[in-house]
């Protein structure tokens, strides 16, 4: 009577991954991949924990949220327009090539068109999450290699808003996605406002959270508040949540307020950053792999091996050493939890059938599960490239 029945399912989810994280960590390997293997564990197919996945992935997004926040707290706008080329030449380069690759491997097993571009474009978006997880156990957040990757996100993160577009005009269905280009502006309009007004208030000396300081209290939610109406604000305008955080972090870094920003929100950020890979691994269904393991070990190697290959040659041409490009390139290598998203919306459209869905639900799961491995890999391999140049990789790799 007195007993509420969600707690004994809570109590099971925490101690499934507080063991698994314990001997994960024996073996020196990141949170992400005890998150998901717990994930795996209390799925459907083993424990079978009755949990609304979906609630559980909503929920987890806000730890890539946060993410993002402190990312941009360690990034300046300098930074990134100094990077445009990454940006630009790696996001158009990774998504022509992938969905060039796709439409091959389609045509071979007779796959629609639609299906192909729709599984080109999943292959293209890397995990903000994974990727940024690493680089932070690594400390390579403000390396070149991490500027690297995170400049290939955030565009990444803007280039899903075409994908949207071109969903909506080759699917069949007469729900299309409707995505407008004018609300699109006017939110990077009010962002590009926000970045303005924040230095010349820096400029000016003033200190716009001078209210705040002494108070705990305010000091908890404010930050929250912050980067949570920056996320609502790209989100309202048809903009990616993950990155209205990103810029509410370099916002509050030019005010000289992270510190004990970081400070207030590191525990969300572990909270919500492990539900997500927990999501993440129960999605995967063991049944459905073993089943379908000939494609899905195909589509998995295709993924790692376009997408590290692609941004890794991307790299270099743009003048970074072998090893860099080679360890940027593997960390890149996954595919992101938008390929989740673009599941989703192509079997509603009916750009995808049940089948072709739970694919790409598998292969993306599996890719961010073993993302650390292949980084690691990679990072190993390319020992003998470290030496021009990539001494911040040397002792972290591995």
């Amino acid at each position: 009577m007195h007993l509420d029945p969600i707690l004994p399912e809570i109590m099971k989810i925490l101690s499934v991954i507080v063991l698994i994280a314990l001997v994960i960590r024996k073996f020196k390997q990141p949170g992400p991949i005890a998150y998901i293997l717990a994930g795996i564990c209390l799925g459907p197919t083993l424990l079978g924990v009755e949990s609304d996945i979906d609630v559980m992935s909503r929920v987890g997004s806000f730890g890539v949220i946060f993410l993002l926040f402190f990312v941009g707290q360690e990034i300046s706008v300098r930074q990134i327009t100094e990077n445009w080329k990454v940006a630009v030449i790696g996001t158009l380069a990774q998504i022509i090539v992938s969905v060039g690759i796709v439409y091959l491997v389609g045509y071979y097993l007779s796959w629609s068109w639609q299906r192909s571009i729709l599984i080109g474009f999943a292959v293209s978006l890397s995990s903000t999450a994974v990727a940024i997880n690493i680089l932070e156990e690594k400390k390579l957040l403000k390396s070149n290699v991490g500027k690297d990757v995170i400049t290939v996100l955030v565009s990444q993160d803007l280039a899903i808003v075409p994908m949207l577009i071109v969903l909506g005009a080759i699917a069949e269905k007469n729900d299309s996605i409707h995505v407008n280009p004018w609300l699109q502006a006017a939110g990077g309009l009010v962002l590009i406002i926000s970045i303005v007004l924040t230095k010349l208030a820096v400029k000016r000396g003033i200190k716009v959270l001078q209210f705040i300081k002494g108070d705990s209290e305010l000091q908890f939610f404010v930050p929250i508040l912050i980067c949570l109406t920056f996320s609502f604000i790209t989100g309202y305008f048809e903009i990616s949540t993950a990155l209205g955080a990103f810029i509410a972090g370099i916002i509050t870094s030019s005010l000289g307020e992270k510190e004990w920003f970081h400070k207030t929100l590191e525990p969300f950020k572990i909270l919500f950053v492990g539900i997500f890979f927990v999501s993440v691994g129960m999605m995967i269904d063991l049944k459905f792999v073993k089943e379908n393991i000939g494609i899905i070990s195909l589509l998995t190697f295709l993924a790692f091996f376009i997408n590290t290959a692609i941004n890794s040659i991307m790299f270099k041409a743009l003048g970074r050493p072998v090893g860099e490009s080679l360890y940027g390139g593997a960390l890149l290598g996954q595919i992101g939890e938008f390929g989740f998203i673009l599941a989703a919306i192509g079997y509603k459209l009916d750009i995808i059938n049940l089948y072709a869905y739970q694919l790409i639900m598998s292969v993306t799961g599996i890719t961010l599960f073993l993302t650390p491995a292949w980084a690691t890999m990679i990072g190993k391999s390319s020992e003998i490239w470290r030496k021009q140049g990539t001494a911040d990789i040397k002792n972290s790799v591995g």
